[in-house]
């Protein structure tokens, strides 16, 4: 539950922060520059240190904020206990210990595979908000499956 929690949230602060961040438009293949272009580095910071995650962030990256890094850094990074696919592994993990799990394993290396296949360039020029989404409702589905597994089953 715990790990579940924390890749919501960790969605959710992407969500917010990348709508201030992004471009508005795309004209004919080209994308519109920011319109905080000055301010970026800091708008970037600022989603990272919401989340924890400025200093594990700058040991990691090595390079100046940015977004393509960060968002990256918040999805897919398979150390930082606060990135989505951090928080799936550790459910898989949580999972797989438990019987009948066959199906709530599916669900969870459903939601893995989407975010480790996201090209997060190609999400920042036009399509993070819908990516978000769906991810968030991947993992609505996933407590679905595990509520509907081990709390809301019926025994006949």
């Amino acid at each position: 539950g715990r790990n579940l929690e924390r890749a919501d949230m960790s969605t959710r602060i992407v969500d917010v922060g990348s709508s201030n961040l992004l471009p508005d438009v795309v004209l004919a293949g080209e994308i519109a520059k920011p319109r905080n272009e000055p301010y970026e580095n800091i708008l970037w910071m600022s989603v990272l240190r919401s989340i924890s995650a400025y200093q594990m962030y700058r040991q990691h990256v090595r390079d100046r904020v940015n977004a393509e890094d960060v968002v990256m850094y918040l999805l897919q990074d398979e150390q930082f206990p606060r990135a989505v696919v951090h928080c799936l592994i550790q459910a898989q993990d949580s999972i797989d210990d438990l019987p009948n799990h066959s199906e709530a394993l599916r669900q969870v290396a459903k939601a893995l595979r989407h975010v480790r296949e996201a090209k997060i360039a190609n999400l920042l020029a036009g399509g993070l908000f819908q990516f978000i989404d769906e991810l968030q409702v991947e993992l609505a589905a996933i407590h679905a499956q595990i509520a509907s597994t081990w709390f809301l089953r019926v025994e006949g």
